[in-house]
């Protein structure tokens, strides 16, 4: 799911195209968590290790692929409250 470039993690700009329901349930399962907080169920992406641009081509594609809410959290996790 991702590219280096200069030894970085980067997301590629055509994952909303890659990125499938299979992917996405990988996705959470190998780098996901959920979380209570406040009564409320939150599942958390960790995404430490991307650019905030990337992270906001995240959240498009999982918006525009599943009509997933995502929102960008301590700038570096992604958050879907369920």
């Amino acid at each position: 799911m991702l590219a280096t470039l200069d030894r970085k993690k980067r997301v590629p700009h055509n994952i909303g195209e890659l990125l499938t329901a299979r992917g996405l349930s990988y996705w959470l399962m190998d780098d996901g968590s959920a979380l209570l907080r406040k009564a409320r169920r939150y599942y958390v992406f960790n995404t430490h290790s991307f650019p905030i641009e990337d992270k906001d081509i995240l959240v498009h594609a999982l918006k525009d692929n599943f009509e997933i809410d995502a929102t960008i959290q301590k700038h570096y996790s992604l958050y879907i409250r369920s």
